[in-house]
């Protein structure tokens, strides 16, 4: 039985876990189990969470808590907007996002786009320009994906290092960075 008080529910960038607390014991036999006898474990606590959705208590529970993060939701749309209103860089980085459609972009590519949007034509834009998308892309981003403006695709890409490294030694590159695209794309014709 996982240790008392330690289940934690986890939520960070749209990907959802549950972190729990167990025995050494418990450790090392959950280690040794195959993927059939670790699904025997899951399988009946996954329909045990599922049957508390059944329970009117919970149903209403359940109502208050998407009402709650629907609110939370909407602030965060709000403020992203007001971000995009008053910000160059939030409306350099909505335009990449846009620009790459359902292609998407990875961390790196959405650092290029930006910096070539900002300064269009350059061959080589200022390092200013190139330090400063490194120090605050990311964060950005974060914003984005909070406020749901963008998805995680659930693909991944080889960085610009694993396609170097691939060249250098004939590595094959592997896809490791994540993809996020817009989560409404527009209408258009073509679709």
């Amino acid at each position: 039985m996982p240790i008392p008080n330690s289940m934690k529910l986890i939520m960070k960038e749209g990907e959802y876990s549950l972190e729990i607390g167990l025995t050494k014991d418990e450790y090392e036999i959950l280690s040794i189990l195959g993927y059939r006898d670790m699904m025997n474990v899951w399988v009946p606590w996954q329909a045990k969470v599922e049957s508390f959705k059944n329970d009117p208590d919970n149903q209403s529970k359940l109502e208050e808590k998407r009402k709650e993060l629907a609110e939370t939701l909407n602030k965060k749309q709000a403020k992203l907007g007001e971000s995009i209103d008053n910000s160059e860089h939030f409306r350099i980085m909505q335009q990449a996002y846009e620009e790459a459609g359902r292609n998407g972009l990875t961390d790196e590519e959405l650092k290029e786009s930006c910096i070539r949007i900002q300064y269009p034509g350059a061959a080589i834009p200022p390092e200013s320009a190139r330090s400063g998308w490194d120090n605050r892309h990311r964060s950005m981003r974060k914003k984005f994906s909070e406020a749901e403006f963008i998805i995680d695709t659930g693909d991944r890409r080889p960085t610009h290092s694993s396609r170097a490294r691939h060249l250098a030694q004939g590595i094959e590159p592997r896809g490791v960075a994540r993809v996020w695209r817009i989560r409404n794309l527009p209408l258009t014709e073509d679709s």
